[in-house]
C-alpha cells in the first residue's frame, strides 16, 4: 500500500510540475520582458544598449532564484519596493541595477500610455 501511495503523490506532483511549467511556458519573452526598442528609448532618454542590458539581466539573472515575473505584472511603486532588495541579492554592481530599473520603468511608462 505504501509504495502505491508514493507513486500516486509521484504522479500528483509531476502533473502539477507540468501544468505550472504549461501555464509559464505560455508566455512568450515578449511578454515577459518587451524587447527594447525606440519606443523605451523615447520614454526613458537611456541609450538603446543600456536598456537591452537592462532586460537581458532582467531575463538572466532572475530566473536564477525564480520564474521571471512579466514587467507589466507589478507597478512603478511595487517595483520600487521589490528592485531594492532584488538587485542587493542578486549581487548587481550600482550601474547593472540602474540598467534594470531604467529598462523595467521605461517598459511600465510605454505600457501605461505614458510614451511622448
Amino acid at each position: 500500500m505504501r509504495s502505491r501511495s508514493n507513486i500516486q503523490l509521484k504522479a500528483i506532483a509531476a502533473l502539477t510540475c507540468g501544468m505550472v511549467f504549461f501555464v509559464i511556458g505560455c508566455k512568450t519573452l515578449s511578454q515577459i520582458a518587451p524587447p527594447a526598442d525606440e519606443r523605451l528609448v523615447r520614454v526613458s532618454g537611456t541609450a538603446l544598449p543600456a536598456l537591452e542590458r537592462g532586460r537581458g539581466i532582467y531575463l538572466n539573472q532572475c530566473i536564477k532564484c525564480h520564474v521571471a515575473e512579466p514587467v507589466h505584472d507589478y507597478s512603478q511603486q511595487q517595483w520600487a519596493r521589490i528592485l531594492p532588495q532584488m538587485i542587493k541579492l542578486s549581487k548587481l554592481s550600482p550601474e547593472q541595477g540602474a540598467e534594470v530599473k531604467a529598462y523595467i520603468a521605461a517598459c511600465l511608462a510605454v505600457g501605461s500610455g505614458e510614451e511622448k
